[in-house]
């Protein structure tokens, strides 16, 4: 992953044993800054190398914008060769809404409730040991 990328407020990259997790945390409640953050992320993961990308997403429970729910679903299918895995914490109410794009976009996506788990589960999905 190129981690010399220039570093964004839309995400951040975090060491975790070893290994470098893109974290992207869309808890924002403004709409525009919610849009420009797909959109900058997007641009990120399309241009790392296929199958690399672990992230972990950040979201909260309230429902989104339809409009950024279509423009989430769309990105999370085009980055799909790019990720290796992806974790999202914070949906335990919108569970079936994380289903709903695993099945639309064709991802394997997990929801965990905290970022500890989510970040164990996605090193181990890195199918590399530090």
């Amino acid at each position: 992953m190129d981690v010399g990328a220039p570093t964004s407020p839309h995400y951040r990259f975090q060491d975790y044993e070893g290994r470098t997790i893109v974290v992207v945390d869309y808890r924002e409640t403004d709409r525009t800054t919610l849009m420009e953050r797909v959109r900058v992320v997007r641009e990120f993961i399309m241009g790392q190398p296929l199958g690399s990308v672990l992230q972990l997403t950040l979201v909260h429970d309230d429902p989104y914008p339809t409009v950024w729910m279509q423009a989430i679903i769309e990105a999370v299918r085009e980055q799909k060769p790019h990720m290796r895995a992806s974790a999202v914490v914070g949906l335990r109410r919108l569970k079936p809404v994380v289903n709903a794009v695993n099945r639309i976009a064709g991802r394997r996506i997990r929801v965990f409730d905290d970022e500890s788990s989510a970040l164990n589960w996605l090193i181990a999905e890195s199918g590399e040991h530090p």
